[in-house]
Parts: C-alpha cells; sequence; structure tokens
C-alpha cells in the first residue's frame, strides 16, 4: 500500500475513517452466521411496527399517525406518540432494496453501528486527532451496551438509532462552532431534528448533554492560556442551531405533549417490572467482564449491565494521561481536547453513579427522571463518555517512541475488539423468519403474546376502557387482506343499505341508503381527530361505552359515508411551529451563504504516520488471532448438556414433584445489612412438558410469614407451559431488598414454585407448591433452604 511507503499518510485522504471502520466491520459476525433476528426483548415488537409503517406506505400515506392493525384490527395512534425514524427508515430500505421486516432492521442496524463509529471518529479527529479518534471509534462501537444488549438482547432499534446519531450530531456542532456555514448550521439542525425523532426519551437525554457540553466549553474559555477562536457567538449560533432542530421536529413532539391524555402514557411508570427501584446495577457489576453465554439455557439472551472492561480502562488510562500532559503545559496546544475530556469524564462518573443503588434519593427527588424506566439504561451515554474521554490516550501514544509506540498502540486497538469476542456468539437466534402480515400479528394478539405492540398498553387510547375481545370477521378480512370493511354491520337498523366503497389505514368510506337516522359503530377505537362526514357534512362521532369505539350519529337518505383520522388545534399549532422552523432555518442558511463552508479545526490534527498506521493494523490483526483460537465452544460461549447448569455457582439438585428440578443457584452475600438488596439467581429444569403455569417466589423467613419476599409470575419470563421442556434450563434473577427495619439475625433464604390451576378455582390460597426432594431422594417439604442470611444491625 503506497500510504505505508513514506513517513506521513497523504493529506488527500483519511484513512484513520477507513481503518476504524474497517475494524468495527466484526460487528457482522452474529448477522453473518445468523439469518434473520434473535429473541431479543423487544424484537418481535419493532418487527410489527415495520411491517405496519410499510403497509401505511403502500396506501400512499407516508407519515401515519395511526397503526390500524394492532389491537385486533381496533388500531392505535402509536406513530403518533412513538419516535418513527426507524420504521420510515426499514421502509425506505423496504422500497428501495425489496427487503422484508426483518432484512431491512438487519441492515438498518448494521448501518447505525456503522455511522456511530464514523460519527465518533469525526468528532473526536477534530479534538484529540486521527490516532485517539481511532481508539475511541472501536471502544465506542464494542460497548457492551451498543454492540450486544441494543442490536440483540434487547433489540432497542430505536435507542440504537439515535446513539448513532449522537456522536454524528456532536461532531456538526463543533464543527459549527468553530466555523459558521450554512451547511454546518444546516446540518445540525437536521440532525438534531433526526435524534427526536429516533427515540423519545433518549433523545431528550442526549440533547441534554449536547447543550451542558456546548455551555461548559463555552463558559471556561477563558480559562485557556492562549485566546481561542470560539467565541460566545458562535457558541449562540450552535444553540440556535439546535433549538431550530427541535423546533423542526416539534410536529411529532408537541402533539405528544399536548395530548398525552388522550392514551395510557402513565404506564410507562405504573409497572411493577418498570420500577427503577428494581433496575438498579451494582458498581462492582458495571466494571465487570461481560458473562459467557450459555447455550444450553432457554432464556440465554439476558441484557448486560457493564462498561466495558477495555472501555474504562481506556477512559482511565486517557483521563491518567491527559491529566499528566495537562500539568507539563500541553493544554495551551490543544485546549478544547482538555475541555472535551473533563466535561465528558465528569458526566461519565455522574452517569455511573445515577445507575448505581447509591442514587436512589435522586431518583426520588428527580420525578423525571423515571420516565427513563431503567437507570442501567444510562450505560448508551456512559459508553459515548468514555470513548471521548479515551481519545486522550492518542496524545501520550504519540509522543512515545516508534518501538513501543507500536506495540502499545495494538495492545489498545485490540483490547476492546478482543474483550468483546464473546459477544458475538448470540443465543436464542429463533426469528430466522418471521411473517409480519397482520393475519400472522393477529395470531400473536390472540394468544396473548402482543398487544399493540407494547408492554405496557401505553397506545390505548384512553376512552378504550377496556380492550373489546376480537372480532372474528374483522381477522378474517385482515387475513384475506385489503379493503377491510369495518363497519359493524349486525348494529344497522333493518332499514338501513351501507355499501363498502374503500378505505386506507386511516379513512374508510361507504354508501349509505337509510330510511331514518341511525348510529353507525366502526370497528376502530376513537382518539382525538376521528371525524365522519355525510357528503362532506360533518357527523358527530363519539366513542362507544367502554369499549371507545367509534360511534357515528348518521342521517336518513342516500349519501357517501367517510369516517377519517383528521387534525386537531395541538397538531394545527405542532406543524405551524415546525413550518415556521423551516423557514426560518432556509433564511439563516441564505445569510450565511458567503461565509466558508469548509471548517477550520482548533488545530490541525497530524496525519496518522506510518508507526501509527502500523500499530492499527497490527492491532486489528491480534484480534483476528484472538477470534480464530477464542471464537468457539467452552472458550467464547459455553453448552450445558440437558440436566446440567454449569454457570450455576452451588450445583445442588433439588426435583419438584418429578415435573421441575432446581440444579442450582448463585448467592450474592450471606451477610447484609438492612437496606441492602440481595441477588439470588436460580437455574430451573423442567422435566417434562406441561400445560400448566408454575410462578416462583423467594422469601426471608424466621419461620412464620416472610419478613422479604419476590414472586415471579413467569419465572425467568417465560411461562412455563409455553417454554420450559428437558432439553435446557431456565435462568431466574432476583433482586430481595432487606428491610430497613428488620431486626439483626439469621434468617432463613427459601425458594420454590406455586400454582392456583391445581386448587379449587375460588379457593387458591397460597397455591398449589410441589413437594420437594433432595438430591438423594428424601423429601424435604414444599420448599427449598438455598442458605441462612445473616443480617447486622445498621
Amino acid at each position: 500500500m503506497q500510504f505505508l511507503g513514506s513517513a506521513r499518510i497523504r493529506h488527500s485522504h483519511d484513512p484513520g475513517l477507513a481503518l476504524v471502520l474497517l475494524l468495527s466491520l466484526f460487528n457482522i459476525v452474529p448477522l453473518a452466521s445468523n439469518p434473520g433476528l434473535p429473541n431479543g426483548t423487544d424484537v418481535l415488537y419493532h418487527s410489527f411496527r415495520a411491517a405496519e409503517m410499510w403497509r401505511s406506505w403502500e396506501h400512499g400515506l407516508l407519515a401515519p399517525s395511526w397503526a390500524e392493525g394492532f389491537y385486533f384490527g381496533y388500531g392505535s395512534p402509536l406513530f403518533h406518540f412513538y419516535a418513527s425514524l426507524t420504521y420510515y427508515l426499514t421502509s425506505v430500505l423496504r422500497f428501495g432494496l425489496g427487503f422484508g421486516a426483518l432484512e431491512a432492521l438487519r441492515w438498518l442496524l448494521l448501518g447505525a453501528l456503522l455511522a456511530g463509529v464514523g460519527g465518533m471518529y469525526l468528532f473526536c479527529r477534530r479534538r484529540s486527532g486521527r490516532l485517539g479518534a481511532v481508539i475511541a471509534g472501536l471502544l465506542y462501537v464494542y460497548s457492551p451496551y451498543l454492540m450486544f444488549t441494543e442490536t440483540y438482547a434487547r433489540g432497542a432499534y430505536p435507542e440504537l438509532l439515535a446513539f448513532a446519531l449522537f456522536p454524528c450530531l456532536l461532531w456538526r456542532v463543533d464543527a459549527l462552532r468553530d466555523k459558521p456555514g450554512r451547511l454546518n448550521f444546516l446540518a445540525v439542525a437536521l440532525l438534531q431534528a433526526a435524534l427526536i425523532n429516533a427515540h423519545n426519551l433518549m433523545a431528550l437525554t442526549l440533547t441534554g448533554i449536547c447543550i451542558a457540553w456546548l455551555l461548559f466549553e463555552t463558559a471556561t474559555q477563558h480559562f485557556n492560556r492562549e485566546a481561542s477562536q470560539l467565541t460566545p457567538r458562535s457558541a449562540l449560533l450552535s444553540l440556535l442551531a439546535l433549538l431550530l432542530g427541535i423546533m423542526l421536529a416539534a410536529s411529532f413532539w408537541l402533539p405528544v405533549l399536548l395530548e398525552s391524555d388522550s392514551v395510557h402514557l402513565e404506564n410507562l411508570t405504573a409497572s411493577g417490572l418498570l420500577d427503577y427501584h428494581r433496575n438498579f446495577a451494582r458498581f462492582g457489576d458495571l466494571l465487570a467482564s461481560p458473562p459467557i453465554h450459555d447455550a444450553g439455557a432457554i432464556n440465554g439472551l439476558r441484557e448486560l449491565r457493564v462498561l466495558g472492561v477495555a472501555q474504562w480502562i481506556a477512559a482511565l488510562t486517557g483521563a491518567l494521561g491527559g491529566a499528566a500532559l495537562y500539568a507539563r503545559g500541553y493544554r495551551t496546544r490543544h485546549p478544547q481536547a482538555f475541555l472535551g475530556a473533563l466535561f465528558f469524564g465528569l458526566l461519565a462518573l455522574a452517569l455511573i453513579f445515577l445507575m448505581t443503588p447509591a442514587s436512589a434519593s435522586a431518583w426520588a427527588g428527580l420525578r423525571p427522571l423515571r420516565f427513563l424506566q431503567f437507570p442501567w439504561r444510562l450505560l448508551g451515554p456512559a459508553a459515548a463518555c468514555l470513548a471521548i474521554v479515551a481519545s486522550m490516550n492518542g496524545f501520550w501514544l504519540a509522543r512515545l517512541g516508534a518501538r513501543h509506540q507500536l506495540s502499545l498502540i495494538a495492545l489498545v486497538i485490540a483490547l476492546p475488539i478482543a474483550t468483546a469476542f464473546p459477544l458475538f456468539y448470540v443465543p436464542e437466534w429463533r426469528h430466522r423468519q418471521l411473517d409480519t402480515s397482520l393475519g400472522a400479528y393477529h395470531a400473536e394478539e390472540v394468544a396473548g403474546r402482543q398487544l399493540g405492540t407494547t408492554f405496557t398498553d401505553e397506545f390505548r387510547p384512553r376512552d378504550a376502557h377496556t380492550t373489546p375481545a376480537p372480532t372474528l370477521d374483522l381477522l378474517v378480512d385482515y387475513a384475506d387482506g385489503y379493503p377491510i370493511d369495518k363497519l359493524n354491520r349486525a348494529s344497522l337498523p333493518a332499514g338501513v343499505q351501507a355499501e363498502f366503497v374503500a378505505n386506507s389505514p386511516q379513512a374508510l368510506s361507504w354508501r349509505i341508503r337509510a330510511s331514518e337516522s341511525f348510529e353507525a359503530e366502526i370497528y376502530s377505537f376513537y382518539w382525538l381527530g376521528w371525524r365522519a362526514e355525510a357528503d362532506g357534512r360533518a357527523l358527530n362521532v363519539e366513542p362507544s361505552a367502554n369499549h371507545g369505539l367509534i360511534t357515528v350519529a348518521a342521517p336518513a337518505g342516500d349519501y357517501s359515508l367517510r369516517v377519517f383520522l383528521g387534525s386537531t388545534p395541538a397538531r394545527d399549532v405542532a406543524a405551524a411551529v415546525s413550518m415556521a422552523a423551516a423557514l426560518v432555518l432556509l433564511f439563516i442558511v441564505w445569510r450565511l451563504r458567503k461565509r466558508a463552508e469548509t471548517t477550520r479545526p482548533y488545530w490541525t490534527a497530524p496525519r496518522l504516520t506510518r508507526t501509527q498506521v502500523l500499530g492499527v493494523l497490527t492491532g486489528g490483526g491480534l484480534a483476528l488471532l484472538v477470534f480464530a483460537f477464542t471464537f468457539r465452544e467452552g472458550v467464547a460461549w459455553l453448552h450445558s448438556p440437558p440436566g446440567e447448569a454449569l454457570p450455576a455457582q452451588v450445583q445442588r439438585r433439588f426435583t419438584l414433584d418429578d415435573r421441575f428440578q432446581l440444579l442450582g443457584y448463585d448467592i450474592s452475600a450471606e451477610r447484609l445489612r438492612p437496606g441492602d438488596t440481595l441477588t439470588v439467581n436460580a437455574y430451573w429444569r423442567a422435566l417434562k412438558e406441561g400445560d400448566i403455569d408454575f410462578s416462583s417466589f423467594l422469601h426471608l423467613s424466621s419461620g412464620g410469614p416472610p419478613h422479604a419476599q419476590v414472586d415471579k409470575l413467569h419465572p425467568g419470563g417465560r411461562a412455563v407451559s409455553e417454554w420450559w421442556h428437558p432439553g435446557g434450563y431456565v435462568f431466574d434473577a432476583y433482586a430481595l431488598e432487606i428491610p430497613k427495619r428488620l431486626p439483626a439475625g439469621d434468617y432463613d433464604l427459601i425458594i420454590g414454585l406455586y400454582t392456583c390451576a391445581l386448587m379449587p378455582a375460588d379457593d387458591c390460597g397460597n397455591g398449589y407448591r410441589p413437594g420437594v426432594s433432595d438430591e438423594s431422594g428424601e423429601p424435604v417439604g414444599d420448599s427449598i433452604k438455598l442458605a441462612t442470611i445473616q443480617v447486622d444491625a445498621r
């Protein structure tokens, strides 16, 4: 290669970007090894939503508010309340390349990972140089939260898209602040609008971080020994671009705020499973290496609550190296790099604190935090912060001699890639093919596995107090495909004739001949904006009692009846705000037309030397060797044989009624204090398949009623009758909080299973508990004592 033959790389191209993109392609291993997608928590949700968006596009509706096929065909305003850029992009891929929903999502997540690494590289290149930018990009893209939890375990594609856009936004804000120009200004506004349309909650978090960073660096400019070319005026221009981006997206977020009471958004914080108390991460776990996955587990695909060993080590060395250089006067040459590292380093510490139980009082006092639901969700912003701080490694590495520089660069490059290899084995790769037709989706809803593609039922219209049972004729119509007649003909009087004309996702029409006025019920939930017209004359529309279906007061006569989703005052105001923002944006871009379009960084980032390029390539080669020798069963992942749970710390087997076995368990501690949280992992196995669901319990007891307990309706998140089988075990995690007023003493930690299905219908009591026998076959009661827990005084 020509650039290896000289001491410096030619200025005409940037091999650093090419190298970081090339080395990030290890991420294709899971996708190249398997078709489709794994059984991530939200994979089916987003697959069916992407398919529903595409159906709207097929009818010429490019920006729908209504998902007509959900809730058994009664519909839902999901696209109105949930940021839908993910589904627009999958529809573009389907339109351009003919993909199905799964294939479009596969390409979207790969594109998001590449955009994230590219954006992080370009942002850090301006501040820490090309070598530091390569390090930052790789640490970001191989952070366990982005490359595994978001991409596979959760399948949270909208949130992953937000993390891809975030470094791109930082990059263009930094460029705009450095050299105001129309293209930079336009890019910042459009990226900010895209971020808001990518993910509701994370857009708010990441936008706040961007603004706080901008204000911090502007406020601290005067502490630099050398005058900076950055001025408060340039910062104000950047803030204006961000504000215009927010206003551009007002057509989405403003109606969400103004019409939030039209659905059940309060359910986002109502479920006990989403309580922030139950979703903290222990500090030690955040710093730990990811666990090795077990192919023998039925529910082996689990969300990881780790920062990544390479990530926090590289951030620490970057911070220490940067501090040493700063103390020696290096700050006068690169003030923005040090200011940025200081800000993002402090922010990383704050985010880590907010993810641990020590921050419980902060979550209790700052109520808006609760909408994040999971404190560990801050792993994504923390990954970005750590990567930016780690880019400071580029400064001190560049000052080393050639021999030591090459070897250390290779180590720093190989570390994040090599430590990520166990995460490229993704268990539960179940969705190799997926039927996303409405007929298949409704079968999922009827079976109880889906309901409006939500877990908390937050997008059901407010007037639908209870979801009505499925209507067979409507389901049959959807299964047969368009057109769909949603008129409840059983509700029509004898003298009414209704000829179905046409429908689209947000409009339906009939030809009516009626000798008298009547009420027409439409098989669609009523929601703000639904209207009806008889030959253009507005009719009264109301929700039906309890079920909240559209009810139209139709007159007598011969006319065309049209029911459609129209606008509302809130949506009109939001559209006006977005339109005004677009006009202001175009005006400012026009005014900036005479400014130079090329950016002038705070400093000219040195081109990668031959030694640095060789170090990066050597690191990639080392990572490839590690992959070749370690990416196999027994090293990168386990495979417990049926009847065994190799990861269990305590291997003890108990049999329950010849139906189930407890194969082993883990206990985080046997000595605690009031207020502490005890973590217990149980490894269950079904000895035979059955049609009865059992729940599990974990009690802290001293012989009477439990002093603390955790019950699981579905142990391990898997219904026994649907998932448990002898071929694998179910991993079941419990977090038991020790009561703050519990007296000191010794307590029994007991676990077991129970069901009401084997009890009289009107007298479940404590439920039926299967009898337990130990490994020798001796009966031990109807529960299992795991350990004696010593509780000390406060």
